[in-house]
């Protein structure tokens, strides 16, 4: 009589398994339909007055033009000057965000960075580095990263409004800056 409802329980388990796709698969990226993403950082715990390393990987960019890449970020971290390059084919520029600002909306930093069709030429790959310092205390933030198209029809600054970004994460990664 056991064994009859051990095979039951055996099936519903594996059902159960089945019908929840049986866990994570270990992806480390986000394709967000414009391109897939991908955000680290090191180290994830800093003290006030050090730095965290942040790349961010962007491939399989699709065809139809200039993106906008917006960064998220604690208020209490804050971008280093002079610390951001764009290595598009190869080919690696220092270049500092189009926008740096702070949202009172989320109380968040972001950066913001508009990379053109020209720039891209026939890539559809880039990764983006820089650094960001911890200038207060953060618990358990994250920093985050947005693609989106470049509309080409409205002027660059009136595209990201500083108090509403319209961020919405598609990678993020952790960080925590102590005292």
């Amino acid at each position: 009589m056991e064994l009859p409802r051990f095979i039951k329980a055996l099936v519903l388990s594996c059902l159960v398994v089945i019908g929840c796709g049986g866990g994570g698969g270990g992806e480390d990226t986000v394709d967000s339909g414009i391109a897939t993403v991908r955000i680290r950082n090191t180290p994830n715990l800093i003290d006030i007055g050090d730095t965290t390393f942040v790349t961010l990987d962007v491939y399989d960019i699709i065809d139809d033009g200039s993106i906008i890449l917006k960064i998220q970020a604690p208020e209490g971290l804050n971008y280093l000057l002079g610390s951001s390059s764009i290595e598009l084919g190869g080919s690696q520029v220092i270049r500092d965000p189009d926008m740096v600002f702070n949202s009172a909306t989320d109380r968040s930093n972001y950066l913001v960075y508009f990379v053109s069709k020209f720039e891209l030429q026939e890539r559809n790959n880039l990764t983006l580095r820089f650094q960001l310092t911890g200038e207060n205390p953060v618990a358990n933030g994250a920093i985050g990263v947005d693609v989106d198209l470049d509309n080409p029809n409205i002027p660059n600054a009136n595209e990201v409004e500083v108090e509403n970004p319209k961020f919405s994460a598609e990678d993020e990664t952790a960080i925590k800056v102590i005292r």
